[in-house]
């Protein structure tokens, strides 16, 4: 910006006159010439929403690729369990027995293990920049399919273009 800064107190040319007029503020005067000031309250708000550090400290990894690799792993586990928490209803397992214990247990792990296969299929995809799991599990809720009894025939309601899409995404 400082060189920005510079060409402007010079009246020369700037090529980007949408960062001028967002980032800058010109005064001319016919006594006291150019005043080119900065818009604080732009660049304050740039800094705030787009600019920010992010610092991981280890005694073990020195390698900066090895540590963004285990954080990132880490982060997906925590997905995981919140996942399991917040969209499984695994708060409580609400249970009386062990055996109903066990068997909720391994149907959540079953579970689990779909929703990281898809998280992963959108995230391969870049799905994820577009659209979020939940918006993508609930076009996949309203996919119906109708078995009529006797008959080898099987129905498949009408499908919008995104319900298409992910019919061809996972090969259902």
């Amino acid at each position: 910006m400082h060189t920005t800064y510079q060409t402007l107190c010079n009246d020369e040319k700037v090529n980007d006159e949408k960062f001028v007029e967002t980032y800058f503020t010109i005064k001319e005067t016919k006594v006291r010439g150019r005043k080119v000031l900065y818009n604080d309250a732009a660049i304050e708000s740039h800094l705030k929403n787009r600019v920010g550090w992010f610092v991981m400290a280890s005694n073990f990894i020195k390698d900066k690729t090895e540590a963004l690799t285990i954080y990132r792993e880490k982060d997906c586990v925590e997905k995981s369990f919140d996942d399991l928490k917040n969209q499984m209803d695994m708060k409580r397992l609400r249970v009386h027995s062990e055996e109903a214990m066990s068997r909720r247990i391994f149907i959540q792990f079953l579970t689990l293990i779909l929703v990281v296969w898809i998280r992963q299929k959108l995230s391969e995809v870049k799905w994820s920049n577009k659209y979020s799991y939940q918006e993508i599990m609930n076009e996949i809720g309203e996919l119906k399919k109708i078995s009529v009894e006797g008959k080898r025939k099987n129905l498949t309601l009408q499908t919008t273009s995104l319900q298409n899409q992910i019919i061809e995404l996972f090969g259902l």
